[in-house]
């Protein structure tokens, strides 16, 4: 637009552009505006939230793609500026964590984990999908319910963390642990897992680490039962393996896990191997080829002997001798 018709593109960006802030000074942002027509046909700009290294401005680009992908990275900046004074205020409240005491010792320091609580608790008040619309009203409104969320969180979290770090350290003492329970535990609580779990799914931990509990307890008992089920499993877990912690989809894993090993603990929601077949492939996810059997080697064709049968275990015949036996077996 601004090649074809720069007027018009200067007289939008006059109308609609606003400088960096630290505030929301935009009112209600439109999806598009138009810019001009061409031929008949109207043209349209797409605003965007643009982060800048004092604040976010508001910009107008040409393709609409490009405009969500900024505006949300905008909006995630404007949030936490209107929250800076409660994050760093909540970054000295987290010196609480300490009282995990030796629960946390061998998996991280406290002083990381207090780190990656503070982080992981950043990202999820700034997270731009609470802005329900981009309007001052739904701003605000998101700040206010941010706000709301960080009040008392740090008490909650230190609850929600000794019960997650006490249940990890029965299962690394339980007497019989199932196989693979050592990976499991590592996949589910790495040591950094405060900071790359998304905060709102650290409520789902306790059940998950329950179910493996369940199933350390269950499987002397019937041994090719578990066997059946760790094979259902298994092929999920390997595909989701190396996804991020915020895929949806490596979190319908672990549901699964609950189902197959601890049903009576109930699931988040409806699971099965049928919905995880559509969440993979919906999420990009390919589908493991169903393993083929292996076309055999060719048999090496016997070495042809003459005057002797193809036939194993066959009587031998006498060489021919002269062309008269070999007229004579012609006639035959």
């Amino acid at each position: 637009v601004a090649r074809e018709d720069p007027d018009a593109w200067r007289k939008a960006r006059q109308q609609w552009e606003r400088a960096e802030g630290s505030t929301w000074e935009f009112g209600d942002i439109p999806s598009r505006v138009r810019v001009s027509d061409q031929a008949g046909i109207p043209v349209f700009a797409f605003p965007a939230l643009v982060a800048g290294e004092s604040g976010v401005a508001l910009r107008l680009l040409r393709a609409e793609d490009e405009s969500r992908v900024a505006t949300r990275r905008g909006l995630g900046r404007l949030l936490e500026l209107h929250l800076r004074y409660d994050l760093a205020w909540l970054e000295k409240e987290l010196r609480a964590l300490r009282a995990v005491g030796p629960l946390g010792a061998t998996l991280a320091p406290v002083e990381k984990l207090q780190e990656d609580a503070h982080t992981s608790i950043r990202r999820w008040v700034t997270d731009p999908a609470r802005v329900a619309s981009l309007t001052r009203a739904a701003f605000h409104s998101a700040v206010e319910a941010a706000k709301a969320d960080l009040r008392g969180i740090v008490p909650r979290l230190t609850d929600r963390l000794k019960e997650i770090l006490g249940l990890r350290q029965t299962l690394l003492v339980t007497p019989h642990p199932y196989p693979g329970l050592a990976r499991d535990l590592d996949t589910l609580l790495p040591a950094d897992f405060l900071r790359r779990t998304p905060y709102e799914r650290l409520v789902h931990l306790p059940r998950y680490l329950k179910a493996m509990q369940s199933r350390a307890e269950r499987w002397r008992q019937n041994p090719a039962k578990d066997n059946e089920r760790a094979a259902q499993l298994a092929p999920y877990a390997a595909r989701v393996a190396k996804r991020a912690f915020d895929d949806p989809v490596r979190w319908l894993v672990e549901e699964l896990r609950v189902s197959l090993f601890a049903q009576e603990l109930g699931t988040a929601e409806s699971i099965s191997t049928v919905k995880l077949d559509r969440a993979l492939a919906a999420s990009g996810g390919t589908e493991e080829k169903p393993a083929t059997t292996p076309t055999p080697p060719p048999r090496p064709s016997p070495t042809f002997v003459p005057g002797a049968s193809s036939a194993p275990g066959a009587a031998k015949k006498a060489p021919l001798k002269d062309l008269g036996s070999l007229a004579a077996l012609f006639r035959r």
